[in-house]
């Protein structure tokens, strides 16, 4: 008998749980689908200092980007360990052991799509209006545009709109495919933040055969491209970190030998 009352305690604590566990899940979900930010996911964002620099974009796009690179950094970035989390997250579904329910999974599925794509380089760079040639350009190249949506590691030199305005009589001569090289030119396929920065470094790109040199001088950083078409480029600002990598900001256009 106490046996039976002990099972049947016990299945009504896991049913009473279960539900609650449901209601949150489904809650954040709802919320985040909606743009609302839970109260589980409330926090000061850890990059008040480096995006700063966004200051003087589109604020209404800026805050959306920076809520959801908060909620990726507190609930996707984490390494779950089978009976725990790793990491300070306050997303319920994320640090309670509820794995066995699969909610974790469905987490890890918005980790993996929706959070990462309001989170992403794209992301960032549309929420400040000084790199809105290069969205504009980045947008004729689909290909491109998912590619930096989605999960990944990658480094982005991004000029200004003022360095493209630099270069509009080149661009102007330059065919389609010509421009994706000089845009995939500014892409590197790992990440590379300030500190890994060194003099003399070449390092890949993600258009083919192509590198961009790293100088380092008086205490700043330029990056140029083979050929150095278009001068040196210094690095105005660093590691504006975004879910699938690193921006940093660069003040002229890297033009590699496109002979």
């Amino acid at each position: 008998m106490k046996m039976t009352k002990l099972l049947a305690t016990l299945l009504y604590a896991a049913v009473f749980v279960g539900r609650s566990s449901v209601h949150a899940y489904n809650s954040i979900l709802e919320q985040e689908e909606a743009g609302i930010e839970s109260n589980n996911l409330k926090g000061t964002t850890q990059r008040e200092l480096k995006m700063s620099y966004m200051n003087g974009g589109n604020s209404k796009i800026g805050n959306y980007f920076e809520k959801y690179i908060s909620i990726y950094d507190r609930c996707c970035v984490p390494e779950f360990v089978l009976g725990g989390s790793r990491g300070d997250c306050k997303c319920p579904v994320r640090t309670a052991k509820w794995w066995i329910f699969d909610w974790y999974s469905k987490w890890e599925a918005k980790c993996e799509s929706s959070i990462t794509a309001k989170s992403s380089i794209v992301a960032l760079a549309s929420s400040n209006d000084d790199f809105s040639t290069l969205v504009t350009l980045l947008s004729e190249y689909p290909d491109l545009v998912d590619a930096l949506s989605k999960p990944g590691t990658f480094t982005v030199f991004a000029p200004t709109n003022a360095a493209f305005d630099e270069i509009t009589s080149t661009v102007a001569t330059l065919t389609e495919d010509q421009i994706k090289e000089v845009l995939m030119t500014h892409v590197l396929g790992s990440v590379v933040k300030e500190a890994d920065l060194s003099n003399g470094a070449a390092v890949d790109t993600l258009a083919a055969g192509e590198q961009v040199t790293v100088t380092l001088s008086d205490g700043k950083a330029f990056v140029s491209a083979a050929g150095n078409n278009n001068g040196a480029a210094e690095i105005t600002a660093t590691d504006l970190q975004a879910s699938n990598g690193v921006v940093h900001v660069i003040d002229k256009v890297l033009i590699p030998d496109l002979n």
